[in-house]
């Protein structure tokens, strides 16, 4: 028997086969000019040879040629169809009409089969699903891997143990522009990208069928379109694919412009990414304002949102999203409240031209809505200016794929801008504690009655109560004095104040004890502030007239719970206060009850 020899990585898909592994051989047809072609493959195994994925009526000439020049045709027991598409099963009458052993079939899966039958074949089927998803052809064992809905309901794929090779049907394929049957680096990859992009419904389907493909010992890929993958690369396309975002017709109807799809999917991908990155809205706009100025050029962009007290917040990209409260345009007090169903762009956009204080003179303006993320009633606009002759129906998409986002992100900065507005309104009308410069307790009770009232009306404006007492301040003030415990008071203070957000309340509740209000935030994210509050205090003694006093504080945290007034969510940030000292000081505490 001779020994194998490894193929050239120039080699090219002609017209005679290739041994891609050992008594593993090539045996396609490629039509002229096709950046799309499929492979035919030909396992070598006495008579009961494998032949994977026939072809074509239109390639298969070309496949059993190729198939005559290595063994005789009856030495073909078993033919694969991973799937019931035509490019692979076109050829099954003219195949069937060569088959003269009465112990040859068709290997499939139930959910082909179905569909197969309609081409009333002649041979039986072996069903994967009823065997095991394996085939014992003596001395050599093949097993199929299902990869459900990658491209259909029923795929699977073949790996072959004795040579490392995964037949992987659609999965792995890949446009080319050449007929090299071989990858030869990442720059490959691009094809397999756009491939995959737009022929596999989603990221998460794909990463299912990866992660078990991880667990092979694949030495090569064998896909029905593109090149072969072997060797380094084929870790690296299932690292590669494992990231990659799919279902690119979700994102247009009409559009079947690939390159295009994939800067959409592109342009989604970034606006999630800095939403989840990024908490300034200025931050927000101007990263998404940039990738959608990639696709199309925008001039200028302006939202405009309504606020519970009757004014509206404008923020645009002339001024880099700086933002003010102001009256409420025409336009938008016209289209408040409209469901999406009763959405209509262009009467819109004529409502915006007509309105001065709203659309750009002369009209042009292309208009989004803007909804909460729980609610039907438009609350808001978003505003383009793009050049005439722009492509609209290409705007609309790109725009269409951002506005849920983009609305989440506005009616996230009307909110901080409504608190930040009635805490500076409250701010004027209250006393700050002349020892710490911390809010009183009358302050305490007016602010937190609007946060209450706000997070009653609106679930997503929840706020947390963090309790702070300095440990063992009373040993503090029996050795050292009143005067160095006021001095350890308002370092304490001192510090909260440079590890607090601007929109977070810090109140001396009475004695030792401090109280932070962290509104819209999560329990962990209070506990990250918790837990920063705590270390920034200890990092470092207190200096009371050259006195160096170490200092630490106790914490209890509580999350305000709908319809919990201030007396019931103390109580309970209190207890959680009790715990953290009780179990050692120095520590916080989460309220559970």
């Amino acid at each position: 028997m001779k020994t194998w020899t490894p193929p050239r990585p120039d080699v090219r898909a002609g017209s005679d086969p290739v041994e891609i592994a050992e008594r593993v051989w090539w045996v396609g047809g490629r039509l002229p000019g096709d950046p799309f072609p499929c492979h035919a493959y030909l396992i070598e195994h006495g008579d009961q040879s494998v032949l994977i994925d026939p072809g074509s009526a239109l390639t298969w000439p070309d496949t059993r040629k190729k198939i005559q020049a290595i063994l005789p045709f009856s030495d073909i027991r078993w033919f694969v169809l991973h799937h019931q598409d035509p490019d692979i099963t076109g050829a099954l009458a003219v195949v069937e009409e060569l088959v003269e052993r009465d112990d040859a079939c068709w290997i499939t899966h139930w959910r082909a089969e179905v569909l197969l039958e309609h081409l009333a074949p002649r041979l039986p089927f072996w069903r994967v699903e009823e065997h095991d998803w394996h085939l014992d052809l003596g001395g050599r064992r093949l097993e199929f891997v299902f990869t459900p809905y990658l491209h259909f309901p029923g795929a699977f794929a073949t790996f072959d143990r004795g040579s490392g090779t995964l037949f992987s049907s659609d999965l792995f394929g890949g446009f080319t522009d050449d007929d090299r049957l071989f990858a030869g680096g990442p720059e490959d990859f691009a094809g397999i990208d756009l491939f995959h992009q737009h022929y596999m419904p989603s990221r998460e389907v794909l990463l299912h069928t990866l992660l078990r493909l991880q667990r092979l010992p694949i030495e090569r890929i064998a896909p029905q379109h593109g090149r072969v993958i072997g060797g380094e690369l084929v870790p690296a396309v299932l690292n590669r694919l494992s990231r990659l975002e799919c279902g690119l017709y979700l994102l247009s109807e009409q559009d079947s412009d690939l390159e295009r799809l994939v800067s959409l999917s592109t342009l989604l991908r970034d606006t999630m990414k800095s939403m989840a990155l990024e908490r300034e809205f200025r931050a927000i706009a101007e990263s998404v304002l940039d990738r959608v100025r990639r696709i199309l050029p925008i001039r200028r962009v302006e939202f405009v949102a309504l606020a519970d007290d009757d004014r509206a917040l404008r923020l645009c990209s002339e001024d880099r999203f700086r933002g003010a409260f102001g009256p409420v345009p025409a336009a938008l007090r016209r289209l408040v409240g409209t469901p999406a169903a009763a959405w209509n762009a262009d009467e819109a956009e004529r409502l915006v031209a007509e309105d001065p204080a709203c659309g750009t003179p002369g009209g042009g303006d292309l208009a989004l809505p803007l909804y909460p993320a729980h609610e039907d009633r438009l609350f808001g606009l978003a505003l383009l200016e793009a050049p005439e002759g722009a492509d609209r129906p290409g705007a609309e998409d790109a725009l269409r794929l951002v506005a849920q986002p983009l609305a989440v992100a506005v009616e996230r900065e009307l909110l901080f801008r409504s608190l930040e507005s009635e805490r500076e309104r409250i701010y004027q009308q209250s006393i700050r504690d002349p020892l710490t410069g911390l809010y009183t307790r009358r302050y305490l009770e007016d602010a937190a009655r609007r946060m209450i009232g706000l997070h009653d009306r609106d679930p997503k404006a929840g706020f947390a109560l963090l309790m702070i007492d300095v440990d063992h301040f009373k040993a503090v003030n029996d050795r050292h004095g009143h005067l160095a415990g006021d001095r350890v008071l308002a370092e304490v203070a001192a510090r909260i104040g440079e590890r607090i957000r601007e929109s977070d309340v810090a109140v001396r509740y009475g004695g030792e004890e401090i109280a932070v209000f962290l509104p819209l935030a999560t329990e962990d994210e209070a506990v990250a502030t918790g837990e920063r509050l705590r270390s920034g205090i200890a990092e470092r003694p207190v200096d009371a007239d050259g006195v160096e006093i170490p200092v630490t504080v106790s914490l209890g945290l509580a999350c305000h719970r709908p319809g919990e007034d201030l007396t019931e969510l103390v109580r309970r940030a209190d207890g959680a206060l009790y715990e953290a000292k009780e179990s050692g000081r120095n520590r916080l505490r989460v309220a559970r009850k």
